[in-house]
C-alpha cells in the first residue's frame, strides 16, 4: 500500500495536466494538478482504510497535511487579490485546525473532527468578513519605527 501515491501521485497528476486545457473553458475554478493529485491519493488511501485494507496512517495523514497547507496557499491568494486583511489568523486556524483535525481523522474521532472543521469553518468566515472594516491606527509619518506595526508584519510573514 506504501507504493500506492508512487504511483497515484504521478498519474493524477499527469491526468490533470492532460485533461486541463478541455475542462478549463467549462470549469471556472483554478484547478491545480498537484492539489487534485495529493488529495485524489489521500481519499483513495482513506477509502482502501475504510474498505478494510493495510494502509500506512503516517502516508495518510502526510497528505492529509499537505492538502491542508495547500488549502491555506490557496485562501492567501484569494485574501491577496481581495485585499482582506488578518490573514495571519485564518492562517493559525488552517494550520492548528487543520493539524487537530487530521489527528482526530486518524484517530477516528468523527465527530470531533467534524465539530473542529465547524468551528475551524466559521472561525474562517468571521475572519474574513467581520473585521475589514476596522481601521489600524497609522503610525506617524517621521517615525523611524513606521514598517514595525505588528499586525501588518503578521499578516505578510511569508
Amino acid at each position: 500500500m506504501n507504493l500506492i501515491p508512487l504511483i497515484s501521485l504521478p498519474l493524477i497528476f499527469l491526468a490533470v495536466v492532460a485533461l486541463k486545457p478541455k475542462i478549463k473553458n467549462s470549469v471556472s475554478l483554478n484547478i491545480c494538478a498537484v492539489c487534485i493529485a495529493v488529495a485524489g491519493t489521500w481519499l483513495l488511501l482513506g477509502a482502501l482504510y475504510l474498505a478494510g485494507y493495510a494502509v500506512s496512517l503516517l502516508s495518510l495523514g502526510i497528505l492529509m497535511g499537505m492538502s491542508a497547507t495547500g488549502l491555506m496557499y490557496r485562501l492567501e491568494k484569494v485574501y491577496q487579490q481581495k485585499q482582506l486583511r488578518y490573514f495571519w489568523v485564518v492562517r493559525g486556524i488552517i494550520i492548528i485546525g487543520g493539524y487537530y483535525t487530521i489527528w482526530f481523522l486518524l484517530t477516528e474521532q468523527i465527530s470531533q473532527a467534524t465539530l473542529l472543521i465547524i468551528i475551524s469553518l466559521l472561525g474562517i468566515i468571521v475572519m474574513t468578513f467581520i473585521p475589514q472594516s476596522t481601521t489600524l491606527a497609522p503610525v506617524p509619518a517621521g517615525n523611524k519605527h513606521k514598517n514595525k506595526n505588528i499586525l501588518n508584519n503578521l499578516d505578510n510573514c511569508c
